[in-house]
């Protein structure tokens, strides 16, 4: 039972998943009047740093609500990276919700999440359509929650190798972002960054080259708020830059990320290692060409 989980232990936490994806999760609102001891406790814990005693109390909370259930899901998958005890208190959550005829999109969008982080890429997808389904028959219309529905949707196509489904989601968000006007920069930049990751795995790098770019512009403007998703945008302009056969650019950008991931390290160690690779393997190629101009 889902209670009885809920009051073991708390997990160590595990390394980040693989794949970042992007999930606009709605304010979890509180009347400060009408919470438990328990909650208090919680908040205070949390103020403190301390996520395993927060969770504890709000375990111990009677009876258990939406609202707790999504604070524990969210504190589980994003703290933690417990995505086990995430995924129980987002479909709890999300059965209560169903059974009082509620609003359910922003649990959907974030269970779909979570299946993500877990590698269920099937379910994840379920999960995001359902939502860009609720969001788009809702009145008013929410673009940011469409435009982020449309988004996980292209990640969890691209996880699945599926790339030109995921080209398409990928491109209504960004046509959508820019029909709104957005004037989040860091918003914008993530949707420019999947097309570039989608043009690369198309192996269209020119046009990855010329989304990236403006992609970099953008996450440097909001510098250093997304330090490890400027240092993966520049890791895959520098693998853009090698195919086209541009070595020193690739170079620098390979650099570029390793300096960023030097000041970020451990949280992306394995991004870190992979860059390091993407530089060395580089660097061994221009090397070898310069000692062929040398002899020749």
């Amino acid at each position: 039972m889902l209670l009885d989980e809920l009051s073991a232990p708390p997990k160590p936490p595990t390394p980040p998943p693989a794949n970042k994806t992007e999930v606009r999760n709605e304010p979890i609102q509180t009347n400060d009047s009408q919470i438990s001891e328990d909650e208090l406790e919680a908040k205070k814990y949390l103020k403190r740093g301390d996520i395993d005693q927060a969770i504890v109390a709000y375990r111990r909370i009677r009876p258990m609500s939406v609202r707790i259930l999504k604070l524990i899901g969210q504190l589980s998958a994003d703290e933690k990276r417990d995505y086990d005890i995430a995924v129980e208190c987002y479909r709890q959550a999300l059965k209560m919700q169903e059974e009082a005829g509620e609003d359910i999109a922003d649990t959907l969008s974030r269970l779909g999440t979570v299946y993500h982080n877990r590698g269920e890429y099937d379910s994840a997808l379920k999960c995001h359509s359902r939502a860009l389904s609720l969001y788009e028959s809702a009145h008013p219309r929410d673009s940011n929650s469409i435009a982020t529905s449309l988004t996980s949707i292209s990640n969890a196509h691209r996880a699945q190798k599926e790339l030109n489904e995921a080209l398409d989601y990928a491109q209504r968000a960004w046509t959508l972002r820019e029909s709104c006007g957005s004037d989040n920069d860091t918003v914008v930049a993530k949707s420019l960054a999947l097309l570039t990751n989608i043009h690369h795995d198309l192996g269209d790098d020119a046009q990855a080259l010329k989304l990236g770019t403006r992609a970099l512009i953008l996450f440097e403007r909001v510098h250093p708020s997304n330090p490890s998703q400027s240092a993966e945008l520049l890791n895959t302009l520098g693998l853009v830059q090698m195919n086209l056969g541009e070595l020193f650019e690739a170079q620098h950008y390979f650099e570029r990320a390793l300096k960023i991931y030097s000041h970020i390290a451990p949280l992306e160690q394995a991004e870190a290692a992979r860059t390091e690779k993407n530089f060395q393997c580089v660097f061994e190629m221009q090397r070898s060409i310069d000692n062929l101009q040398q002899y020749s």
